[in-house]
């Protein structure tokens, strides 16, 4: 599904990240090549801990969405690149 939806809308997945609180999540992101960002809130904490038994790791962690998100702003101002894509349709 990422695959499909970074062609259609001209994604660089391996310059995108997914944000989600769950293990198929990160590892959709893994396959598709994106960075990766786990989120505490829902189910993530007991994701978290299914990802630490499978030894599926190598990922961000942030308590939230609005943490995430920060980061990775702050992580593109740092690098001197601002690549978030806006969409009126969101």
């Amino acid at each position: 599904m990422l695959l499909q939806a970074a062609q259609e809308m001209g994604i660089h997945l391996s310059s995108s990240w997914l944000i989600g609180g769950a293990l198929s999540d990160m590892v959709a992101a893994w396959r598709a090549g994106c960075g990766r960002y786990m989120v505490l809130t829902g189910r993530g904490r007991q994701e978290l801990v299914r990802c630490w038994k499978t030894g599926e790791w190598g990922f961000r962690v942030a308590l939230d969405l609005d943490h995430a998100i920060r980061a990775l702003l702050q992580m593109e101002r740092i690098s001197g690149r601002i690549s978030v894509p806006v969409w009126d349709s969101w």
